[in-house]
């Protein structure tokens, strides 16, 4: 794809921008659509909400089947999984790598989008280059619309919204990019608690400056 000097590199990108996917080691992984804008400007990678490309995890049943009968069960998984989505948010808005890492499942496989397997220090380099052109976060909220339990599996859906000011490829123009996106999340209980090993993307807007991108 040829680059246009002068238009932002926009493609929304999950919490902490990450260009990766997870590779599935039976039903663990981090994906999304992988869809991309047309045209170019403040690095594409940063303008999606956490991970990226390709396969979506197979639910081992449907979301009637598999909701908890138990409500306050999920009311209090509900809170848990909360939690650690306030910590990714706050770690992404104080750019802090290591709390942001903190919320990764340890044993997740990781994959670029090539499908080449990527180590958490090469995650790590990857989200603190997409941070560097992010000059500010105006305003990053997530919030959980719902969730279904399945022992200790949670189907969650969500809803990220992030202001934020970026860098141009010159270095020095700025632009105001909005991001909306919305998740199905895969978590599941660990021994560190509840963690995330799947973040598909449904779809969302994108606005720079604005005016919808592309425009």
């Amino acid at each position: 794809m040829r680059e246009r000097a002068g238009r932002p590199r926009v493609k929304r990108r999950a919490l902490g921008g990450s260009s990766v996917r997870s590779g599935a080691t039976e039903s663990q992984a981090v994906v999304s659509n992988g869809r991309q804008p047309r045209q170019s400007g403040p690095p594409v990678s940063n303008l999606r909400p956490f991970h990226t490309v390709a396969a979506v995890l197979a639910a081992a049943c449907s979301l009637a089947s598999c909701s908890s009968a138990d409500p306050s069960a999920s009311s209090r998984v509900r809170r848990a999984i909360g939690a650690v989505i306030a910590q990714r948010v706050q770690a992404t808005r104080a750019r802090d790598i290591d709390a942001f890492l903190a919320t990764v499942p340890s044993d997740i496989v990781l994959q670029d989008e090539s499908g080449a397997r990527m180590t958490l220090g090469q995650l790590r380099t990857n989200i603190l280059r997409e941070w560097s052109v992010i000059k500010a976060t105006r305003s990053l909220a997530e919030d959980i619309d719902s969730l279904a339990l399945a022992g200790d599996t949670a189907t969650v859906f969500t809803t990220q919204r992030w202001d934020r000011l970026m860098l141009e490829r010159d270095g020095a123009t700025i632009d105001t990019v909005v991001t909306t996106e919305h998740h199905r999340e895969i978590w599941r209980r660990t021994p560190a608690g509840w963690r995330a090993y799947s973040v598909v993307e449904l779809g969302g807007t994108v606005t720079v400056n604005g005016k919808p991108y592309p425009g």
